[in-house]
């Protein structure tokens, strides 16, 4: 039997998994921004508000409540950072259940598992006092339970489905992204296939009563803010707490308070990005890997003395053919999935899908790559699958007999 089994290999990586995540080289932690307002409005709990003593509605509530649950045990920034480890953690196994439900295989779930290991990216959000991890945490569970729910017909599942996506509604406004991605599991994942022609669509009730509670959740959420914008000409609901006057508001302006015109146009005046460059700066960071990785916040002004020789070698030796990985793991995947001829478990389409769901914020006028995280894991799955692809076409070519080992897209490095 070979030392690296599958059961071997999986220990390995967790074990790196837990070491990039434990061992920081940080002595330090700046807290600013949306870190101090989590901390502050945990502490002032029943009252969700901040030192203005006014309903803070920004974020939903559910995120400092669990700060303030582990604060009984640590001091509260310690249990915010408790929260991210932990939710990373659990991120890990959910993440790999999904994928071996989704693909059965072995290979392209470890490859997509060492990604989202190496990622900067989520090494980072592991360790601070955010609720990106909290957050990637509650859509992999929401998502891993009802596609589980709606290939197997587990009633269970859907209420674990339900309440993993209630949480996240009154977590995150993200939880909209819930909505069309449950809709995606259940066309193509639905046991009984659905007949469009017919107009027949079996189970329904699947689809339809999760979708209910979250939205019930959800909704109560926005009918507070509803009602605060409503009773009030101006609001705090601007650049760091800036009144703004909310009483024309929409659908949109309840989803987001960044869609007030003033808020909109204070923003644009600090931080106006071209399109283009936009979308290439949070794509580019992405792919950002350790122990190659990049500066954050690296733009034309700061690479003057952000930018080293060394990062520009690891573009040219490291993202560059990690682009190339992925542009070939896409093609395959779409290749794939037409060759399919059926949406009925084609899980390629699915993970396409999903990855354009969930990096749709990259499109709005103001976007952070803290938006479209939980997009990063579809976008390994698309590295992982090219990768798998690209050594099942090396190994299909003759391997010398003097080889000490033997790869198949099967089996997963066993040694002979």
């Amino acid at each position: 039997m070979g030392i690296l089994t599958k059961r071997n290999s999986f220990i390995v990586l967790f074990i790196t998994f837990l070491f990039l995540r434990l061992f920081v080289s940080d002595s330090s932690m700046l807290l600013s921004s949306d870190s101090l307002k989590f901390i502050e409005t945990s502490k002032r709990l029943p009252n969700y508000t901040l030192y203005n003593n006014d309903l803070y509605l920004h974020h939903p509530p559910f995120y400092p409540f669990t700060i303030r649950i582990f604060s009984l045990f640590f001091q509260d920034y310690t249990a915010a950072i408790f929260i991210s480890l932990v939710s990373s953690i659990i991120t890990f196994f959910v993440l790999y259940n999904l994928l071996m439900l989704l693909t059965k295989n072995f290979n392209i779930v470890f490859f997509i598992m060492f990604f989202y290991t190496l990622s900067a990216t989520f090494i980072k959000a592991s360790g601070v006092i955010l609720r990106e991890a909290f957050v990637v945490m509650l859509t992999l569970l929401a998502l891993y339970y009802y596609v589980k729910g709606v290939k197997l017909g587990n009633k269970k599942s859907f209420i674990a489905a339900t309440i993993f996506g209630s949480l996240l509604a009154i977590t995150s406004d993200h939880v909209i992204f819930i909505f069309p991605a449950f809709a995606l599991s259940y066309a193509i994942f639905n046991r009984d296939k659905i007949n469009l022609k017919g107009l027949k669509f079996p189970n329904l009730s699947y689809l339809i009563l999760p979708l209910l509670a979250i939205l019930a959740v959800y909704g109560s959420w926005l009918g507070i803010k509803a009602f605060q914008y409503s009773n009030n000409d101006y609001y705090p609901v601007g650049i760091e707490g800036i009144p703004m006057h909310v009483k024309d508001f929409g659908i949109f302006e309840l989803l987001s308070p960044q869609l007030f015109e003033p808020y909109s146009e204070a923003r644009l005046v600090s931080s106006g990005i071209p399109v283009v460059k936009r979308a290439l700066f949070n794509i580019g960071y992405m792919f950002n890997m350790v122990p190659f990785s990049i500066p954050e916040g690296l733009n034309f002004t700061t690479m003057k003395y952000l930018l080293f020789p060394r990062h520009i070698v690891y573009i040219i030796l490291i993202y560059a053919p990690l682009a190339l990985l992925t542009i070939f793991g896409l093609y395959m995947a779409v290749r794939d999935s037409i060759r399919a001829k059926t949406i009925s478990d084609n899980v390629n389409l699915y993970v396409i899908g999903l990855f354009l769901i969930f990096i749709f914020p990259i499109t709005q006028k103001f976007v952070s790559p803290r938006y479209i995280y939980t997009s990063y894991i579809f976008l390994y799955f698309i590295m992982g699958y090219g990768l798998a692809a690209l050594l099942e076409k090396i190994c299909a070519l003759q391997i010398p007999t003097h080889c000490n080992f033997a790869f198949t897209f099967d089996t997963f490095l066993v040694l002979q």
